[in-house]
């Protein structure tokens, strides 16, 4: 008998640790030196670039745009919140609904006659096109050096939960899929590093941090140029690869074959659209048994007929698990 856990963000905050994306928002807040007034517009990408070109950035002028950029999704995601809050409570989600062509101006680009019409547009237009897209591509490549740097300072430590403590320790083959970036795990619960694999990157790491949208979300842009087409390629910088993700931790996966019970703590799967490729993959495996919910997560929500947990399970099954499922697994609260 093999358990896995699926470790997600819902983990972390249970043990009163910082890493959800309003305390991200607060980071970036902090670091822009207040919320925007979005009466003025996105702010000018040439502003944030310094004399090092694209190695050296005015960090001010840099939150500010990004976190405009991010903020002025908000009325394209659903739900009954303030925009700005839904921006940042569907943060992954709204990487990919990014306005990137308000963040350069198409009129300094565009030569447009009396009549609306392009006059003019050539060779030199389109390298000055280019150039500001590149701009833009290199500012916000730095959303993912901020973000690490906010993981990188949250502080963990503290006492383990005993009872899951416990049942983390039960079977010393137990192996751990975090979606997290902490190392929670191993220096909270002594797990070894060996039996965890942290499939978006770790902060104790020389490596970039994964974030990012479904490929499927793709946006399509209506003008077809050779400037469009560049910035669909700025777009794709953050798309998820959860295949490429899967194989470079290809070891970990295999060992997935042995598994039979499964535990879902804080990775919330009725919601999860993002990664939903991973939850798909490991309920194939025939040897899986029993799926295990959290507790919490069979609370309803006032004005909504169904649990999470419930909704869980319905997901679940549109995967063709035909396993057991549990609802009552821990309490994160």
């Amino acid at each position: 008998m093999t358990k896995l856990f699926i470790i997600g963000n819902g983990f972390d905050r249970a043990h009163g640790y910082k890493t959800s994306y309003d305390d991200f928002r607060d980071y970036m807040y902090k670091l822009a030196e207040g919320e925007l007034d979005f009466n003025n517009g996105c702010p000018p990408v040439g502003e944030i670039i310094g004399g090092n070109h694209h190695s050296d950035f005015d960090t001010k002028k840099l939150a500010r745009f990004l976190v405009y950029m991010i903020e002025e999704t908000g009325w394209l995601i659903e739900g009954d919140e303030d925009e700005r809050d839904k921006a940042w409570h569907n943060f992954e989600k709204a990487l990919g609904k990014l306005n990137l062509s308000e963040a350069y101006d198409i009129e300094n680009i565009y030569n447009y006659g009396d009549d609306g019409i392009d006059t003019e547009f050539d060779d030199k237009a389109i390298n000055q096109g280019l150039q500001s897209i590149n701009d833009i591509s290199s500012v916000l490549r730095q959303l993912n050096v901020l973000f690490k740097n906010w993981v990188k300072q949250i502080e963990i430590d503290g006492e383990p939960k005993p009872d899951l403590y416990k049942l983390f320790h039960e079977d010393e083959n137990s192996l751990f899929l975090s979606f997290n970036y902490t190392e929670t795990l191993e220096t909270v619960y002594d797990i070894p590093e060996e039996r965890i694999c942290y499939i978006h990157g770790r902060r104790n790491s020389d490596e970039n941090l994964i974030i990012g949208y479904a490929p499927e979300n793709e946006r399509q842009f209506t003008k077809e140029d050779i400037l469009n087409a560049r910035l669909m390629s700025v777009d794709r910088d953050f798309f998820k690869n959860p295949e490429q993700h899967e194989w470079d931790n290809i070891d970990f996966f295999k060992k997935l074959i042995d598994v039979d019970e499964i535990y879902d703590y804080g990775w919330s799967i009725a919601d999860n659209t993002v990664d939903e490729y991973y939850l798909n993959d490991i309920t194939s495996y025939k040897n899986i048994k029993v799926f295990h919910l959290q507790e919490y997560g069979n609370k309803k929500k006032s004005g909504e007929n169904e649990s999470e947990n419930d909704r869980a399970e319905h997901k679940l099954r549109k995967l063709k698990y035909k396993g057991k499922i549990i609802k009552s697994f821990g309490n994160a609260e």
